[in-house]
């Protein structure tokens, strides 16, 4: 439903071209204003088609966004009074038909093995017995704790590297301190993110429990080199964490 309503206020804003504009852009571009929000399950992305097919073109104008220009469907949207394709050329110095086979080629061919040890950044962390190196250390009697009731943990692998699933384990103590929502991004430069997965209202019932989540093969099909959990406690001034797994389970 929340997603519908991104979709129709998204038309809110959009100039019509007088009833000229091609449905496939019009409908492409609330489709992006809906996914932007996490409500991305209309049309999954995957490899093929064409962008200007309907059920691609959302997920196109999006990876344009985050890989060539961040203001794209703004400006897209405004040249929808006189619309014409030259708008890709003008904008971003490459015509459509180059920019759909670079984002073709975005897939992930192949799922490398993750490596062992990225590099960590967080929002905060309570030193020295919450500190951001024990939330990868394959320790569960450990623990990332920062003194607030939220924050992120971001994970940096040095070349993209492909995941499908996730799992995160919660503390040996302080049960109103388990993250009970939280937001897991991609990105290719640590600037641009893209949604993966979303959970609210999780309930770790005993201290050390790990819980693992799958991805959506349909939407997750492409490596990113940094990945971000976002964060939010049940309640009190602390958020922490025993162990966070981001993983690449073979069938």
């Amino acid at each position: 439903m929340k997603g519908m309503l991104y979709h129709e206020l998204g038309h809110l804003y959009q100039y019509n071209s007088q009833s000229t504009l091609p449905g496939y852009l019009t409908e492409g571009v609330a489709d992006m204003a809906r996914s932007v929000y996490g409500y991305n399950d209309r049309y999954t992305e995957k490899k093929g088609g064409t962008w200007d097919d309907g059920q691609h073109t959302d997920n196109f104008l999006l990876w344009l966004t985050e890989n060539k220009h961040a203001g794209i469907l703004r400006i897209i949207n405004a040249s929808q009074v006189n619309w014409t394709e030259d708008v890709f050329k003008t904008v971003l110095g490459e015509d459509v038909d180059s920019l759909w086979d670079q984002y073709q080629q975005s897939f992930a061919p192949t799922k490398p093995t993750l490596p062992p040890f990225p590099e960590i950044t967080v929002s905060g962390e309570n030193a020295p017995n919450g500190i951001k190196e024990y939330a990868i250390d394959g320790d569960n009697n450990t623990k990332w704790q920062t003194t607030e009731n939220r924050g992120w943990l971001e994970l940096n692998y040095g070349v993209p590297t492909f995941i499908n699933s996730y799992a995160i384990t919660a503390a040996n103590d302080l049960k109103e301190a388990d993250p009970k929502n939280w937001t897991l991004r991609g990105s290719h430069d640590g600037i641009n993110w893209t949604w993966l997965d979303m959970k609210e209202n999780v309930t770790f019932v005993n201290r050390n429990q790990k819980n693992t989540y799958y991805l959506n093969p349909h939407i997750v099909d492409r490596a990113f080199q940094y990945y971000r959990l976002e964060l939010q406690n049940n309640r009190g001034d602390k958020l922490q964490v025993g162990e966070v797994i981001l993983s690449n389970i073979q069938s």
